[in-house]
């Protein structure tokens, strides 16, 4: 029985590398959970055919299930998917090999008494996994190409191979004393239970690390994110500018008609084309749409009318006076431009395509309502109720949308999102208390 319980714990080992690997390197089709649930599935078929005894069989059976897993839950080519199969199998392989050579030079009876002994199985087990995880992680990274890693390499990584590397040096420490030293049923499991801990250890170490990269990275982008969405508003206040100095160049039209007048009755017509071709041709003059009372808004929904005109997409709006009056600038941005960004995207060349966008306030209630429709010809989501990208850069993939959910957050509001197959059309409703801006602004 116990034997047992450690070849659970080998499999799970064993499980846990692919995982890690395929990850590091492929995206995701489906949601994590629903990942893990086939990958332990799989793995669970691998261990009963293990149970069997047949070498053959699940020699056979562990790089299919591998390549299975690869190409039906990570987006990859069949080929891609049987080449890193192939090479998880051989390095699984390789390890135990080295192992088992290395140990059959000074115990002579090793293969004989490897499974006598659940101690030295253990550790011997501990061993070839560690060997496997250790150059499966590298290739991970060698694989990878730089644009894809979206960062340089860490140095850092190479501090943290030492957890495995000494870990190795205490299990090999282990296994002799397990065969030099007459061990009482106490101390075999005692001995039994600090390999799995090790192992157990490595295994947290790892996934900590992993962990923090990831919200290191998710971090930076995030970032990167809110610098984007300031230049932008600094960009809007530019056209806001403009917009003020086109208003002066109106406001002064009569002055200038007074001058094209004199130098006419002068009878100089070159003084009088020329001066007219300038004021024609100037930046102040270029077309103002006003569609709603806030200027700031109102720049930034210009520039989306512009470029929905140019993509024959019909875009409506219905901004009623006061509703966002209470959003800072730079958050005007980030819900407004990365909303219509997303949904310019998604309406983009499909016939009749159009975007609806509301803006209104609950009566008597510190509450405005967005309300955003728009052509979208498949459903965006994944069987995870995950968005779907299609923008070319997949490690930005959601940082709009994250950028969008901390303004709702902020503000104290609510964010849905679904997907009407009906008509084909993506709907997104958000709600935001104008009063929690100002308490969170003091603090």
């Amino acid at each position: 029985m116990n034997m047992i319980f450690c070849h659970i714990i080998v499999y799970t080992a064993e499980a846990l590398i692919l995982l890690q690997y395929s990850s590091n390197l492929f995206i995701l089709k489906y949601s994590r959970r629903l990942t893990y649930i086939f990958l332990m599935l799989f793995y669970s078929l691998l261990f009963f055919i293990f149970l069997l005894d047949l070498f053959w069989l699940n020699a056979i059976v562990f790089p299919i299930i591998n390549f299975i897993f690869i190409f039906l839950f990570y987006n990859v080519k069949w080929k891609t998917a049987l080449f890193h199969a192939s090479i998880s199998t051989i390095m699984m392989n390789l390890g135990e090999l080295i192992m088992g050579s290395i140990f059959s030079d000074f115990l002579k009876n090793f293969y004989e008494i490897r499974y006598d002994s659940i101690s030295f199985y253990v550790s011997f087990a501990f061993m070839t996994k560690l060997l496997y995880f250790l150059p499966m992680y590298l290739l991970s990274h060698f694989f990878k190409k730089p644009q894809e890693n979206g960062k340089k390499t860490d140095n850092t990584v190479f501090l943290v191979m030492a957890v495995p590397l000494i870990s190795i040096w205490l299990a090999i420490t282990l296994l002799i004393v397990c065969h030099t030293t007459e061990t009482s049923p106490l101390l075999d499991q005692m001995i039994t239970i600090s390999a799995a801990l090790v192992l157990f250890l490595n295994i947290l170490v790892w996934a900590i690390y992993s962990y923090l990269q990831n919200k290191s990275m998710e971090f930076a982008r995030m970032q990167l994110q809110l610098q984007k969405e300031n230049d932008a508003a600094e960009y809007y206040k530019m056209l806001i500018k403009q917009n003020e100095s086109q208003n002066i160049l109106i406001h002064d039209i009569k002055k200038h008609l007074q001058f094209i007048a004199l130098l006419s009755r002068q009878g100089k017509a070159d003084k009088v084309d020329s001066y007219i071709n300038e004021i024609v041709h100037s930046a102040d003059l270029q077309s103002s749409v006003s569609v709603c009372d806030n200027e700031f808004l109102n720049i930034i929904l210009c520039r989306y009318l512009r470029i929905c005109e140019e993509q024959k997409i019909s875009l409506q709006l219905d901004i009623r006076s006061r509703t966002v009056d209470f959003l800072t600038d730079s958050d005007l941005t980030g819900l407004f431009c990365n909303l219509l960004d997303n949904a310019v995207e998604s309406a983009k060349n499909q016939p009749d395509a159009f975007i609806k966008l509301t803006v209104t306030q609950k009566q008597q209630i510190p509450l405005t309502v967005l309300t955003m429709t728009n052509s979208c010809c498949k459903n965006p989501f994944t069987a995870g109720h995950k968005l779907i990208s299609t923008k070319g850069n997949s490690k930005s993939h959601g940082f709009g949308m994250k950028s969008v959910e901390r303004i709702v957050k902020n503000y104290g509001g609510d964010l849905k999102l679904y997907y009407k197959e009906e008509d084909k059309t993506f709907h997104t409703i958000l709600t935001l208390k104008s009063i929690w801006e100002t308490s969170a602004c003091k603090k």
